[in-house]
């Protein structure tokens, strides 16, 4: 629906016409429009997430991470917009951080901020997707193949971490 209307044109009791519900029953659940949008961005993060498999390496990670964070947003094309302009609390930060936390773990003895770079990763891709998502991106398309464009810069940034490990050994940073 978001895809059709916008978020201009969405509202919480055009959702529950579609759903052949009541708006009560929705505002239920969340309380407006922003409540549910925010539920909706945790949702894509969750559901890209979940679709990283085990790695050997959290070089390996850092690259299933960003493609299935690409993935997500690609079979969401209102993505971009949603994440610009959803308003997040600090209950999804908390948790977010503890899963992506969790997920770092296997390599918590990694020489460089995994924390940090999955951040990066998730900013560089996001920017990336957000810059596919807009109304003259096939222009761009038919000259710069923006999928193969996004991982070639994902690929850079990790090396760069990678790179900064080597020149700076005794800090463990990049």
């Amino acid at each position: 629906m978001l895809d059709e209307v916008g978020l201009d044109g969405f509202s919480l009791r055009k959702l529950a016409q579609r759903l052949g519900v009541t708006a009560p029953a929705i505002y239920r659940h969340f309380p407006d429009k922003t409540d549910l949008l925010a539920e909706v961005v945790a949702m894509l993060f969750q559901r890209s997430l979940a679709t990283v498999p085990a790695c050997d390496s959290w070089q390996e990670w850092m690259r299933a991470f960003g493609r299935a964070i690409w993935d997500g947003q690609e079979r969401t094309p209102c993505s971009a917009m949603l994440i610009s302009q959803a308003e997040l609390d600090e209950r999804y930060f908390i948790e977010k951080v503890t899963v992506i936390r969790e997920a770092l773990a296997p390599w918590a003895d990694a020489p460089v901020d995994l924390f940090r770079l999955q951040s990066a990763v998730q900013a560089l891709i996001s920017g990336w997707s957000m810059f596919a998502q807009t109304s003259y991106a096939p222009h761009i398309d038919r000259a710069l193949d923006l999928r193969a464009a996004a991982f070639e810069s994902l690929d850079a940034l990790i090396a760069g971490y990678e790179a900064g490990v080597t020149a700076h050994p005794s800090t463990g940073s990049g």
